[in-house]
C-alpha cells in the first residue's frame, strides 16, 4: 500500500473447483491464505446503507444492547446470525432503504451458508483428516464499517491500526472487502493481502483448524491498517466477514496425525475448554450446550495448548 510493504503471494482457488482440487490446495498451503473466487457478490452498498441508517435508530439501539452491534473510534461492526438478522429486519424502524439493505444482506448471507461453506468444510475435512470439520455449523456474518478519517501513522511509523493483530478462533473465515488494508504476518514480515475483485474474498483459517491439522494448516496472524490516503484522508472501507466454527461447546478438537508425525497440540480438547482464552470476545450466543468443567477444565493459556510448551 505504501510501496514498502511486500504483497503476499496468495494462490487463487475457485469454490466451484472439485473437492479434490480444493482439498489438495488446502493440504499444500504454506501460510494458510487464499483468494477464493466465483463467490456471491458482497453487498457493500447495502452494508453502508445499513450502517448509515442503523446507528441512531431504535433497531440500532437494540443491536447494541444485545451486543450484536459495537461502535469504536476506528470502526463499527455488527455481528449477524440468521436469527438476529431476522429480528433486525422485523423491528427495523429507521427507513425502507435500511430494511431493503438488511434483506439483501440476509440473502447474500444465506447464499454463502448454503453453497459456499458446506463445500469448503467437506474439502477441509478431507485435507485435515478430521471428519468432525464437516459438521461445523456455526456461521456468523460480521459487517464492518471502517470510517473515513484523517490520515495518520503510529509512533513507530507504521500505518495506523484499525483492527489489531490476531488469529481467528474458528474453522475458517471468508473475508469480503471493498478496499485495501488487510495484512498477514508471514515468515516474520507483515504483508499486504492483495485486493479482491468482485465475486472474490480472502479465505483463511482459525485456531480450531490449526489444532485439528496438528499445525499443518496454520491460523495466520492478521490485522487491518489504514490504506494509502487520498488528499490527506483515508477513505471509508467495508467488509463482510463470514466466520465458520463448531457450534457445541462439547465438540472435540482433536489433532489428526499423519504417519510418523509427532503430536504438536493437546489431545482430548473440547471447544468449551478453548473459548475463555481463545474466543473470549466472541458473542456468547454463538455457543450451544453445557461443558462439564470438572471433567474438561478451561485451558489456562493459549501457550498451554501447544505440546512444545511441555517439553
Amino acid at each position: 500500500m505504501d510501496g514498502t510493504t511486500p504483497v503476499l503471494d496468495v494462490p487463487s482457488i475457485s469454490y466451484k473447483d472439485s473437492l479434490s482440487v480444493l482439498s489438495k490446495a488446502i493440504r499444500d498451503t504454506h501460510h494458510g491464505v487464499f483468494i477464493l473466487e466465483d463467490l456471491p457478490t458482497a453487498p457493500f452498498d447495502e452494508i453502508q446503507t445499513a450502517f448509515d441508517h442503523l446507528l441512531d435508530s431504535e433497531t440500532g439501539k437494540y443491536l447494541q444492547k444485545t451486543g450484536a452491534m459495537v461502535t469504536k473510534s476506528s470502526r463499527a461492526f455488527i455481528n449477524i446470525t440468521p436469527e438476529n438478522l431476522d429480528v433486525a429486519i422485523a423491528t427495523n424502524d429507521s427507513s425502507e432503504a435500511s430494511t431493503a439493505a438488511l434483506t439483501h444482506t440476509q440473502s447474500f448471507f444465506q447464499n454463502c451458508m448454503g453453497d459456499v461453506t458446506a463445500k469448503l468444510l467437506v474439502a477441509l475435512a478431507d485435507a485435515v483428516g478430521c471428519p468432525d470439520t464437516g459438521f461445523d455449523e456455526q456461521c456468523s456474518l460480521r459487517m464492518l464499517d471502517y470510517y473515513a478519517r484523517e490520515a495518520s501513522t503510529e509512533p513507530s511509523g507504521e500505518p495506523s491500526s484499525r483492527h489489531g493483530e490476531h488469529r481467528d478462533f474458528g474453522t475458517l473465515t471468508i473475508n469480503f472487502t471493498n478496499g485495501p488494508g488487510l495484512q498477514a504476518f508471514v515468515d516474520g514480515v507483515w504483508h499486504d493481502i492483495p485486493g479482491t475483485p468482485a465475486h472474490s474474498a480472502a479465505l483463511f483459517f482459525g485456531w480450531v483448524t490449526q489444532i485439528r491439522s496438528n499445525g499443518r494448516v496454520p491460523a495466520v496472524l492478521h490485522r487491518v491498517v489504514d490504506a494509502d490516503p487520498v488528499d490527506g484522508r483515508v477513505r471509508r472501507r467495508n467488509t463482510a466477514t463470514l466466520f465458520v466454527a463448531p457450534t457445541d461447546v462439547n465438540t472435540h478438537v482433536e489433532p489428526a496425525l499423519q504417519p510418523a508425525e509427532r503430536l504438536r497440540y493437546m489431545s482430548g480438547l473440547r471447544i468449551g475448554q478453548l473459548i475463555p482464552k481463545f474466543a473470549a470476545t466472541y458473542p456468547k450466543a454463538w455457543w450451544k450446550g453445557n461443558l462439564d468443567e470438572t471433567k474438561h477444565p478451561p485451558v489456562p493459556s493459549q501457550e498451554a495448548v501447544s505440546m512444545s510448551s511441555r517439553l
